[in-house]
């Protein structure tokens, strides 16, 4: 019975540093939707299937660049919240 509890927790949710991790990242890309708010913020169908598909990186151990790079071939240069180059959209 403990050790089921056990197991169904450890499940539950992600460790904090990966939710971290995810929220950080979903900060820096714009829903696909609109472009208008950021993934964090968004709650599209799009916006949703974007931080699972993040999570879902994070959990395989892709690197941040990785994922950026996933998603820039994706959906273009537009998907980023500020550019490289360091200068916002806005």
């Amino acid at each position: 019975c403990l050790l089921t509890l056990w197991a169904s927790l450890s499940f539950a949710a992600p460790p904090a540093d990966a939710t971290a991790r995810s929220e950080r990242l979903f900060a820096q890309f714009l829903s696909p939707c609109c472009w208008s708010e950021t993934l964090a913020v968004h709650r599209s169908p799009e916006s949703r299937e974007l931080r699972t598909e993040i999570e879902r990186r994070i959990a395989a151990g892709e690197s941040d660049e990785q994922i950026k790079q996933a998603l820039v071939e994706a959906y273009g240069r537009r998907i980023l919240v500020v550019p490289d180059g360091g200068q916002g959209l806005w």
